[in-house]
């Protein structure tokens, strides 16, 4: 009885042997199509072989989920295959045509295009035949495959990020106003304008930014970022090209509605020496942008290991300071100012989306919106000539608290350098509304006060808004 039972056993395990080693034969092609020869046992799916090898990624594990093969595997290359017999006919055949070879990342071993395979054949995408497969093509399909999670791919991620940021406001002084003429305007057409405020034009501007990440759990980072831009600035001016003397000119300001107002205000050495008859106006305007975030954020996979991206929320400081001021110099001198200062905190939302095209590169888009308190101030002052008993020296004022809306997109891509340095750059826009800003809260009634002018009125406006674009590029780095 023993040794019956012993028997059974070993019988029992010659014929497991027999069956796993047909099955691993069973992924080699015929004797007839290259002869057989020894490759890397896998498992794989009923409908990935064929008369002609496997036609997709053939390889699954014991459960029949989808592995992931090493870069390199690739089975030895042997003969060709047998041709592709008939007459061609809407791609379905080739007369007496090339073999289709042994399927090795590309149509043959050796890349030939005499041996391109059948239309449709997916791995024909490596091969550079004449009206069939180009160059576009073999892109497309080399993109198509990336997008599927032919390699091994995870989501974005970074330790540390530091880059250059390029800004630029698409509007500077915000209203129109005009400051100087040159000569006293005629009653009818206005004056003779010289120095306005579009003359004001922001450039684009450089700055930094820096984020860096700290890891809390599987899946989950907590992010610190900084940006700062703090020198954004605009001057123009207008010197009187044929003064009347040393000390005299031909310039007039808007606070004398450009020397109609009053109406001896040409008269040579007539009244508001500060600002009227000069012989050089000049219009000034400076801004800087800092931001500070704290963010949570949270992986997420997509259906396609290629697509990956997290959602985030967290807390957002954003700072804008504006100061304007418009000079004179003639007779006597005066500056006359506006400062805004803007102080934006709240809770900020959104997310980002990450596609890996080819291994090592990805593109992504970023969005973030939020709701904030805007603690904003305004202050207008002038600084008359010490010399001269000038227009009366004011102070304005204004503090008060509002909600404010930032939102913020960029798209990126992203290189790998090496295998702890990437290179990314992009492009960005960041928009702020419900602000206070120079432009729109420079008070324009004359400070004199003489008769005749239109009293002097202090205000406040903090419904503007500030719309940034431009660039980005920098590296990022994973240790």
């Amino acid at each position: 009885m023993m040794r019956t039972s012993n028997l059974v056993r070993v019988l029992a395990l010659l014929v497991a042997v027999e069956i796993a080693a047909d099955q691993t034969l069973a992924q080699m092609p015929p004797a007839g199509q290259g002869g057989r020869r020894s490759m890397q046992a896998m498992f794989t799916t009923p409908e990935s072989g064929g008369a002609y090898g496997a036609r997709t990624n053939p390889y699954v594990d014991a459960h029949g989920n989808p592995v992931v093969v090493p870069a390199g595997y690739c089975p030895s290359c042997g003969g060709g295959g047998p041709a592709y017999e008939g007459s061609y006919e809407e791609g379905y055949g080739y007369e007496g045509g090339p073999s289709y070879g042994d399927y090795c990342g590309g149509p043959t071993c050796d890349g030939s295009c005499g041996q391109c395979g059948p239309p449709g054949n997916p791995y024909g995408m490596m091969c550079n035949c004449p009206g069939r497969y180009g160059l576009c093509q073999r892109i497309a399909d080399r993109l198509a495959i990336g997008l599927l999670g032919g390699d091994q791919r995870g989501p974005h991620y970074f330790d540390l990020r530091a880059e250059t940021v390029w800004l630029q406001r698409d509007e500077t002084f915000g209203r129109d106003v005009v400051f100087t003429s040159l000569n006293v305007a005629d009653p009818e057409l206005g004056p003779d304008v010289v120095l306005s405020g579009n003359d004001l034009d922001y450039d684009s501007t450089g700055g930094y930014r820096i984020v860096g990440r700290f890891d809390l759990c599987a899946l989950s980072v907590l992010e610190f970022g900084y940006m700062g831009i703090d020198d954004f600035e605009s001057r123009a001016s207008f010197t009187d090209p044929e003064p009347v003397d040393e000390d005299t000119g031909n310039l007039y300001s808007l606070f004398s509605d450009f020397g109609l107002n009053p109406p001896t205000v040409a008269i040579e050495g007539g009244p508001m020496p500060e600002t009227e008859r000069s012989i050089r106006h000049s219009i000034r305007i400076d801004s800087d942008l800092q931001t500070a975030e704290m963010s949570y954020r949270r992986y997420w996979i997509g259906y396609m290991p290629s697509v990956s991206g997290t959602w985030l929320a967290g807390f957002r400081y954003t700072k804008l300071n504006e100061e304007f001021s418009f000079n004179t110099v003639g007779e006597a001198a005066m500056s006359s100012s506006t400062g805004v200062d803007n102080n934006l905190a709240g809770f900020q939302t959104g997310g980002d989306i990450w596609i890996c095209l080819l291994q090592g590169m990805r593109v992504g888009a970023e969005g973030k919106a939020g709701i904030y308190n805007n603690h904003y101030s305004v202050s207008n002052a002038n600084t008359p000539d010490p010399y001269i008993l000038g227009p009366p020296t004011y102070a304005e004022k204004f503090k008060d608290d509002q909600v404010a809306f930032i939102g913020e997109a960029s798209a990126d891509i992203v290189l790998d350098l090496l295998p702890s340095w990437s290179l990314r750059g992009g492009y960005e826009v960041l928009w702020l509304n419900s602000i206070v800003l120079a432009g729109e809260n420079f008070n324009t009634a004359s400070p004199y006060g003489l008769p005749g002018q239109a009293p002097r009125i202090p205000f406040v406006d903090n419904q503007g808004e500030a719309f940034y674009h431009g660039w980005h590029a920098g590296l990022e780095f994973v240790w």
